[in-house]
């Protein structure tokens, strides 16, 4: 089995929304692994859920 380890990852901070949000929509086509950094645990998981809804590999993650 080959494994591809050429996969690029982003960590995307404030990305429920404004700029992140956006950011993470450009990379997602691109094949990029999101992580959807959001202050707000709730509200990162709901994009990221919708982000996987379009076939992106996405995943919301906070920080205190």
């Amino acid at each position: 089995m080959k494994t591809n380890t050429n996969r690029r990852v982003a960590l995307i901070t404030g990305a429920n929304r404004g700029v992140g949000l956006q950011t993470a929509k450009d990379l997602g086509p691109e094949g990029v692994i999101l992580l959807l950094g959001a202050r707000d645990l709730p509200k990162g998981e709901a994009e990221a859920e919708k982000m996987r809804q379009e076939a992106f590999e996405a995943e919301a993650a906070t920080w205190m």
